[in-house]
């Protein structure tokens, strides 16, 4: 019987339990006083009394009716010292964590000679400065088996003490507080399992560690390590060593080859070090069972050639190194039979390697991103009826999806992304892989209609098709997969309208149809409440967008933009309240900003722009800055966003979204002032304004967006000074107020402000100073009249008609009388004016004479 007590005054109830085994008291305010009452639960093999109130010296006679205790927890109380313990002799547990201080840990320390059954002890999170068993008699701890240390305070002394225990087969001392004393640790001659995951060591461990001749477990994961591992008087010489890990080290250099030596070696990690060179030492370890080389700069052999003769290699993990393939082809069959091979690399691993075909049991396959060239695998699935995961995306794969002639039940994950495959998909697949949760077929060439039989995977939670040709409709009957919760076939050619099934899919979190030809109007159903992403741009949809998505009230990212949607914005957009990203531009709404759109607290980018909206701008919009919102479920699978920002529109994507803000309201027909309020969002980089009819002064708030990295308010009607203020704007990368009515200089040419050209100001007539043209000290400061004025004043024009008419007269008079008075006063220009008026006549009689006739004569 098990019991744990939630309240304190509970615990009597169940002294009557003569076969209670575990009594979990901890967490309560139990003092000494109670301990004698437990004496009647006489078959009790477990207690826990962790940080209660138990204090002082610990008198526990009346725990000798306890003769069946094994595991006693007295984790976190303020205990001194431990009296008169006895008749627990088949105690061999005993917990002791968060429980010393610098004052109090010697009497209790030294105490510990009473517990002379105990076969494990833990002592974490506890200061030690001293010896730990200083004044025990070593023969008292020679069942102790097993002690862990970790997070505490170790010195030289403490550690050096730890050396009086002679059957001491496991010691673990993660996460040190301080770095381990250069000594290092004392020659565990029977010591078999040490661990030192997370502190902080020196390399000469790796050298003293040869003196623990017993040792079959070494781990020392993140501890610092840097240099090559020695290939003398270290490592190499722990014959027994079954499992070894220097993970996440600074470990470099190629592998020595006495690590050949440990043939008893059946587990080696060696994740996330700088290691290099080829891998052959490796191939020494027969005994090999799990090697994990991932993350270095291994040279492997597509071919595993190295490991051919290892019997008991099962799981073998090398991504993120480089493979690459021998000049000699083997034939050898491989006596291995795998059930991992991970090695998605870099390098060039030409054709499907012959040992594949040789095996039987695998179950996890990933051979990603190494140019393999070749067909779909269909045997390897036929071959392997146990595989579970086949990953072979972004490869050099090519032809028809071919499917293995029999039914595959273990199948979960399927990726063969950005490849070369093509063809129609057949339509057999829901059929052939019924147990899917993972279908990864993007950026292809799979063409015809997506198959109806997907929905036959009643279990697919992600299906992948994006970056294809495929055309027609998106099946109706995929709301039988009930677990879809993702759903991307972007970038295809699908023509239809988005199907009214989706509704059915309770499940969805992203729902990815951009870039298609889908067309009709956002229907009103589209509003699973788990969706959290939503991505319809580039599309031809029409209509309002009036409840489409009510009630989703997880939704952090909605796309609308390039489609033909028309409408204001709907006041249910302001119950979205996890709503981050809103992208609208390229429709055709219209209307006012909502004011529902301030209830947003967590919006990040606004993309309002190339629209028809009308009325002044929102003085409580918000735009949040720093650490973005973030699905740790959904945000691997974020699509990129277009955002344009620095005159050019980007792609946003991951990680690099969610710290990223901006509202661009741009090509609208905005209006009244900009409100002050905009520059209390310190945290934006982008805000674009321009191509509006705003009016007013540029607010001097404005200094205040200290993030600002784009600041756009050309093609308005703004007025007043540019605030000097704003050379306060350290990360300005582009500025521009062109086209405006501006008046008075330009801000000083400092910082940001001096990199900013004549385009930057342009269009400002009363506007004076660098980059300009025009000199302050030469201008006129005229009041600036309204743009729409100079429009008037271009629509009447300014030419008299009557003035003009009158000075043209005038003018064809005195050139006439001029040319007459000169013929009169030279003779020889007179005669040969005269000359030359008898040839021009004589020219066009000779010319009419002879085009008339011949005109004639074609019309007979």
């Amino acid at each position: 019987m098990i019991c744990f007590l939630k309240y304190i005054n509970q615990y009597k109830k169940f002294l009557g339990l003569r076969n209670l085994e575990l009594l979990d008291l901890s967490y309560n305010r139990l003092n000494n006083s109670m301990l004698s009452s437990l004496k009647r639960l006489s078959s009790l093999k477990s207690l826990n009394l962790e940080y209660n109130l138990l204090e002082g010296k610990l008198n526990v006679e009346e725990l000798g009716a306890l003769s069946n205790l094994e595991e006693l927890h007295l984790s976190g109380n303020q205990i001194i010292k431990f009296e008169a313990l006895r008749g627990l002799s088949k105690l061999r547990k005993l917990i002791l964590n968060n429980m010393t201080t610098n004052e109090r840990s010697p009497s209790l320390l030294h105490s510990l000679g009473a517990f002379p059954y105990l076969k494990t002890l833990y002592l974490q999170y506890n200061n030690f400065h001293e010896k730990i068993f200083a004044q025990v008699e070593s023969e008292n701890f020679t069942n102790l088996e097993e002690l862990f240390l970790d997070s505490s305070s170790l010195n030289e002394e403490s550690l050096t003490s730890l050396g009086a225990l002679p059957s001491l087969k496991l010691l673990s001392l993660g996460s040190l507080r301080d770095n381990l004393p250069h000594q290092g640790l004392p020659s565990f001659k029977k010591l078999e399992h040490l661990h030192l995951d997370f502190s902080t060591i020196k390399n000469n461990v790796l050298h003293t560690i040869s003196k623990m001749i017993s040792l079959k477990t070494l781990s020392l994961v993140y501890c610092g390590l840097s240099g090559t591992i020695p290939a003398t008087q270290g490592i190499c010489e722990l014959k027994h060593l079954q499992m070894l890990d220097v993970s996440s080290n600074d470990l470099s250099g190629t592998l020595p080859w006495c690590l050949a030596n440990l043939t008893s070696l059946q587990r080696l990690y060696l994740i996330s070090n700088h290691f290099t060179g080829k891998i052959f030492p490796v191939g020494g370890l027969t005994s090999i069972q799990e090697l994990k080389l991932s993350g270095n700069h291994f040279q492997i052999p597509i071919s595993l050639s190295p490991f051919f003769n290892h019997t008991r290699l099962k799981h073998l993990q090398g991504e993120d190194n480089e493979v690459y393939t021998e000049l000699e082809v083997h034939n050898l069959i491989p006596k291995f039979q795998l059930e991992t091979l991970v090695l998605p690399c870099l390098g060039y691993g030409g054709a499907f390697p012959k040992f594949l075909y040789h095996q039987h049991n695998l179950r996890v396959v990933d051979l990603s991103h190494i140019k393999m060239k070749g067909g779909f695998p269909f045997w390897l699935l036929d071959n392997n009826t146990n595989l579970e995961e086949l990953s072979l995306a972004n490869n050099s794969l090519s032809g028809p999806l071919q499917l293995p002639s029999h039914l595959h039940m273990r199948l979960s994950n399927l990726d063969i992304s950005n490849n070369g495959f093509h063809g129609h998909i057949p339509m057999a697949i829901g059929a052939s892989f019924p147990m899917l949760l993972n279908l990864k077929m993007s950026r292809n060439g799979f063409s015809g209609s997506i198959p109806s039989s997907l929905s036959n995977i009643s279990f697919l939670e992600v299906l992948q098709l994006d970056g294809n040709r495929f055309s027609g409709c998106i099946p109706d009957n995929l709301y039988k997969c009930s677990y879809l919760e993702m759903l991307d076939v972007s970038d295809n050619h699908l023509s239809c309208r988005i199907p009214g099934s989706m509704s059915n899919v309770s499940s969805l979190k992203v729902l990815d149809l951009s870039r298609n030809n889908i067309f009709g109007s956002l229907p009103s159903y589209i509003n699973p409440s788990s969706l959290v992403l939503v991505y319809l741009s580039y599309n031809r949809l029409q209509g309002s967008i009036k409840n489409a998505f009510y009630g989703c009230s997880d939704l952090i990212t909605l796309d609308l933009s390039h489609n033909f949607l028309t409408g204001t914005i709907p006041e249910m957009i302001g119950s979205l309240s996890m709503l981050g990203y809103l992208f609208l531009s390229y429709n055709n709404l219209e209307g006012e900003i909502p004011k529902h759109l301030c209830n947003l607290d967590l919006l990040r980018l606004i993309d309002l722009s190339h629209n028809n909206f009308s009325g002044q701008i929102l003085p409580c919009l918000r735009c949040t800055g720093g650490s973005g919102v973030m699905d740790p479920e959904t945000d691997d699978d974020r699509q990129p966003l277009d955002f344009t920002i620095k005159w050019s529109t980007y792609s946003y994507q991951g990680k690099i979204l969610s710290m990223f803000s901006g509202i661009d309201l741009s090509h609208n027909k905005l209006s009244g002032e900009i409100p002050p309020e905009i520059g209390a969002l310190s945290g934006i980089q982008v805000l674009n304004l321009s191509h509006n009819n705003l009016t007013g002064p540029i607010p001097p708030t404005f200094s205040n967006l200290s993030e600002i990295e784009s600041l756009d308010l050309s093609y308005n009607n703004l007025d007043g000074k540019i605030p000097p203020q704003l050379i306060q704007l350290t990360s300005l990368a582009v500025f521009s107020v062109a086209n405006n009515n501006l008046s008075g200089s330009t801000p000083k040419r400092v910082a940001q402000f001096a990199t900013f050209d004549e385009s930057s100001y342009e269009g400002n007539p009363f506007l004076c100073g660098l980059p300009l043209s025009m000199s302050c000290s030469a201008a006129i400061s005229p009041s600036p009249s309204p743009r729409v004025s100079t429009v008037d004043e271009a629509e009447s024009g300014f030419i008299d008609m009557d003035v003009f008419y009158v000075s043209f007269v005038v003018a064809y008079i005195i050139i006439l009388l001029t040319i007459a008075a000169v013929l009169w006063i030279n003779p020889y220009w007179r005669q040969a004016w005269f000359y030359f008026i008898e040839v021009s006549f004589t020219k066009c009689q000779y010319f009419l004479e002879d085009n008339v006739y011949v005109l004639f004569k074609f019309r007979v």
